[in-house]
């Protein structure tokens, strides 16, 4: 017995040895990959591809001269009857890597092109690809930035010319921008410290602290074992300044994960070390009475990695240096790409996506100069303010974790942090946003860019780039306004959107839902949509390592749609694609009017959507079932999150739904704009533009300049609650408003209408106009209002969106007759179609009630064509009109009455005039229901089917089916009405 316990004793101590030394293993795999670099140096220096940049162009760019020509020319009939290709939507293309085929490009080219596409955007990137084209010598010595790349670019832009269709190619190879011309020193710097707490007085004689691992560099070693993101380059560490700071209490934790732990110091104590520091870097001072905290700031290479469709990983370019951003455009367009002869027509910008970075705190290069110059005293004694753990780390921010200050220095630090970060974003529109706008321009180009990520001024760098852009994701309008106000403030012509992209929603897409996702996006000012996105179609797709649809980058996060030949309502997007194109060639008209500026105070925009109503937030409509949309990322730290501009955002926005209710526009303003108003007895001026009211919501600070323009305008400037009604007088919740002034004076009106009933406006114009007519962008009619007693009338379908024309003269009735009866028509009566038989796959059912597909068995994973029949008797002495009204639809129905093809529904309200197809007496209806194809794929996922990871974040099914009721409507009207 003793002999066995003492066995025991030994087997137990042996796996605790081998258990500490597995421990110890990993812990140094994990610094090894922490410090270890993870992208070999170029051949050739970043820096040699440096060269002054050529002149500007004298000629204005294609795209931008036909822009600005839109702007001065009146509304014309014929093009918006049939909108020329420059008005029609782009696409995002994915391509893995290089593993393309020059053939299958033209093809896809020319399919984009009937699709109703007016462009498409290059995107080369290794989301999601398998193994087996990894394998593929074009990912490898063949791949992206290769010879065969270029040559396939080159083919596209070939064929881009002749379908008349424009070309975006990203800056690099995903995102952020980099590439293996990029070496270490020339990649993202980030601000690190090293820290020692002395206790004098005593003569301190001691080597500098020496530059600490952030805690998020030791999250990214963990990830490296699966992705290579970064790593902490602590032996290219420059010393930039120290700092001794008197510590009033030391709460400095022993636990190096802690990242809530704070040492206070004391204000106005920070003494300026650096002449104490021999050349040997031995710091010698001697330390005053007190407990003293000595910090060491450093500038690290960042050692982030971009998301190239390489083998091996590359730097993220330092987006902070004018000049390594000149050289990186420089070598990425360089002679040998063949691209220069498509400059302006058909390759039309260099496309920047959002910038999440991955680095402890940003340092621009030279940067305390710049501090100095900019706010007029020197940064370094304050430096101890800005350390925080994770500032500029993305993944910190979508996990919500925020570290606290290592340092608090009370109210000057918080003052000091302020003036830093907007340093910081000084030094980034200046060094990336203007450096890259400046190459583009000087070579014929535009850059595209989503300016946000960081804490920035997001408003100033979207005024600064050739074309800004936002994106839907989450659909707060609050966050899609803010590229459009750029635009607007700085004059920038085009806003485009990452569009038809909710989380956790991967092929949920229906053209109902694109259609009012794209209305949304209308309103918020955007006037280009590029569809997120369309995806290469490779060819054997489950030989290759992915499912039978094939390639599908991003659905890993959930956070694309595949809008390609697998889309299974790719056949209603030419219909789709034409009342988009419509909607945009009357945005790009005039010039946007607007009556109240808000004011923005704070850089950056926080994480999550803040005060939206229910409408598309969450990729759903109003009273759909819902699907589970928890996007926080899980983390082991527990530790709070606190972003103060979402509670100042919740505050403003019922503010903001008031002012829309009382038919007010608004947009938002940054500091720099808003100390350039001026004002008259009209109201607010600001260039040509001019607005009624500048709203201040809760505004704690701003910089002096603009305190002093505001107090001389206070007399002058209204307030928005004092403003009367908008340029409409109407008051309607869920109705979204855009207006834009024509140069003739005309004035286009956009209303959206965002909930599920119909809504009748009855609108007051505060201007006098002979005429008010309606441009439906969905049948491509116009009609005139009748305006007797100076008000007009307009009827919003539901989720549908009309433009209304204030002019001098009528548009025409461009409506068939049918239309125009059914418009002055009222119900006479109905009947509820409620027996069906439906039938799917070798499954039948009688129904008296439409169910959901998933509380069907037998349908709740289908992703083919289901068939409603019935019968509807009609009466034979009936007048007016006949309407079949299906009700709720999720997904895209056809119809067909007694075996003749009537037309599809693909969006709300599925209604159709039926009148010519129905005969006295029994008639068959039959309608075929293409559901989206989600549930589908949630299937496969669940049955452990290969390549299907990309769903099982989100395994939830959507809502599919006709749910009705379906109701057989006869509308009538007088004989006058007739």
């Amino acid at each position: 017995m003793q002999r066995l316990w003492q066995w025991t004793k030994n087997l137990a101590l042996a796996l605790l040895l081998l258990l500490v030394l597995a421990v110890l293993a990993v812990l140094y795999s994990l610094h090894h990959l922490a410090t270890s670099a993870l992208a070999p140096e170029p051949d050739q220096p970043l820096l040699s591809w440096q060269k002054p940049l050529p002149p500007a162009p004298t000629a204005q760019a294609a795209w931008e001269r036909r822009a600005l020509a839109d702007r001065a020319a009146a509304f014309e009939p014929e093009k918006f009857a049939a909108p020329p290709r420059e008005y029609a939507p782009w696409t995002r293309w994915w391509w893995p890597g290089n593993v393309v085929d020059a053939d299958e490009l033209v093809r896809e080219m020319a399919l984009f092109a009937a699709q109703g596409f007016g462009g498409v955007e290059i995107q080369a990137i290794g989301a999601d690809v398998s193994e087996t084209d990894k394998a593929d010598p074009r990912w490898g010595e063949h791949g992206w930035d290769s010879p065969a790349f270029y040559a396939n670019v080159r083919a596209v832009l070939d064929a881009a010319s002749g379908l008349d269709m424009g070309v975006d190619l990203t800056a690099g190879s995903g995102w952020p921008s980099g590439g293996p011309h990029v070496g270490l020193q020339d990649g993202m710097q980030s601000l690190v410290h090293g820290e020692h707490i002395v206790t004098g007085p005593t003569h301190y004689s001691a080597a500098l602290p020496a530059p600490r691992m952030p805690v998020h560099w030791r999250v990214l070693s963990w990830l490296n074992l699966f992705m290579p993101m970064g790593f902490f380059a602590a032996d290219e560490a420059e010393l930039l300044t120290v700092v001794a700071s008197r510590v009033t209490a030391d709460g400095r934790s022993s636990n190096p994960l802690d990242i809530r732990d704070q040492v206070a110091l004391q204000q106005g104590s920070g003494i300026v070390l650096d002449g104490h520091i021999t050349d040997e870097g031995v710091l010698q001072w001697q330390v005053p009475e007190g407990e003293w905290a000595i910090t060491a700031f450093y500038r690290v290479p960042g050692g982030e990695t971009g998301m190239a469709a390489l083998p091996q990983a590359t730097y993220v370019v330092d987006h902070f240096d004018a000049d390594r951003i000149n050289a990186h455009y420089n070598y990425l367009f360089r002679p040998e790409t063949g691209l220069q002869d498509y400059f302006g027509a058909p390759l039309r910008a260099v496309f920047n996506d959002s910038f999440e970075f991955k680095e402890e705190r940003l340092w621009p290069r030279r940067q305390f100069e710049a501090f100095e110059q900019q706010f007029g005293y020197d940064p370094r004694p304050h430096l101890p303010a800005v350390v925080q753990t994770g500032h500029d780390f993305a993944l910190f921010h979508w996990a919500k974790v925020e570290a606290t200050h290592e340092y608090a220095l009370g109210e000057s630090g918080r003052r000091f942090e302020q003036d830093w970060e907007h340093g910081v974003s000084e030094a980034f529109i200046e060094r990336f946003i203007d450096g890259s706008r400046r190459w583009s321009e000087a070579h014929g180009l535009a850059t595209r860019t989503q300016a946000y990520g960081f804490e920035f001024d997001l408003i100033k760098a979207a005024g600064h780039t050739s074309i800004p852009e936002t994106e839907q994701q989450g659909g707060s309008m609050l966050f899609m306004k803010m590229p459009s106000s750029g635009a607007w403030l700085y004059g920038r012509p085009l806003v485009t959107a990452e569009s038809f992209i909710h989380k956790r929603r991967a092929w949920m897409s229906t053209p109902a839902k694109v259609k009012a996702q794209a209305q949304q996006l209308f309103a918020a000012g955007v006037n280009q949509l590029i569809y997120h996105g369309s995806p290469y179609q490779v060819r054997e797709p489950v030989a290759r390592g992915y499912i039978e649809d094939g390639w599908y980058p991003f659905a890993t996060a959930a956070f694309s749609e595949d809008f390609s030949e697998q889309h299974p309502h790719w056949q209603q997007l030419p219909q789709v694609n034409t009342y988009i194109a419509r909607q945009q060639y009357l945005l790009r008209l005039g010039e946007p009017e607007v009556d109240v500026l808000v004011y923005y105070p704070w850089l950056g925009f926080p994480l999550e959507g803040i005060g939206e109503d229910a409408f598309l937030v969450a990729g759903q409509f109003d009273g759909e079932p819902a699907v589970s949309n928890d996007t926080t990322l899980p983390v082991p730290l527990p530790v709070g999150y606190d972003d103060p501009r979402e509670q100042w955002l919740a505050s403003l926005f019922p503010v903001l739904q008031s002012l829309e209710a009382r038919g007010l526009t608004w947009q938002w303003v940054n500091p720099e704009k808003a100390a350039a108003l001026e004002a008259d007895a009209d109201g607010l001026r600001l260039g040509s533009a001019r607005y009624r009211g500048l709203l201040l919501h809760d505004v704690a600070a701003m910089p002096s300049r603009l305190q002093e323009q505001l107090a001389a305008l206070a007399e002058l400037a209204a307030v928005p609650e004092d403003l009367a009604a908008g340029a409409l007088e109407y008051r309607a919740q869920g109705v979204q408003q855009l207006r834009r002034r024509l140069a003739n004076g005309d004035l286009l009106i956009y209303l959206n209408n965002t909930v599920r009933e119909q809504r009748r406006l009855e609108l007051a114009l505060r201007e006098d106009f002979a005429a008010v007519s309606v441009l439906d962008a969905w049948t491509g009619t116009t009609w005139p209002l009748d305006t007797q007693g100076g008000k007009v009338a307009v009827d919003l379908p539901a989720y549908h969106a009309r433009v209304l024309l204030a002019s001098a003269a009528p548009l025409a009735d461009t409506r068939t007759a049918a239309q125009r009866y059914l418009a002055s028509a009222e119900l006479g009566a109905e009947i509820t179609v409620d027996t069906w038989q439906l039938q799917n796959a070798g499954f039948t059912a009688e129904l008296t009630t439409l169910p959901d597909w998933r509380d069907v068995p037998e349908l709740a994973d289908a992703g083919t064509d289901a068939f409603y029949r019935s019968v509807v008797h009609v009466d034979d002495a009936g007048t007016g009109r006949l309407v079949l009204d299906l009700g709720e639809v999720y997904g895209v129905a056809h119809l067909s009455i007694n075996g003749r093809a009537v037309g599809s529904l693909p969006v709300v309200p599925f209604t159709m005039d039926v009148t010519d197809y129905l005969r006295p007496g029994a008639n068959d209806i039959e309608i075929r229901l293409v559901p989206p194809r989600r549930n589908a794929q949630v299937q496969e996922v669940l049955a452990g089917s290969s390549g299907t990871s990309a769903m099982r974040t989100s395994t939830d099914r959507s809502t599919a089916g006709l749910l009705g009721p379906v109701r057989l409507q006869r509308w009538v009207t007088t004989a006058a009405g007739e």
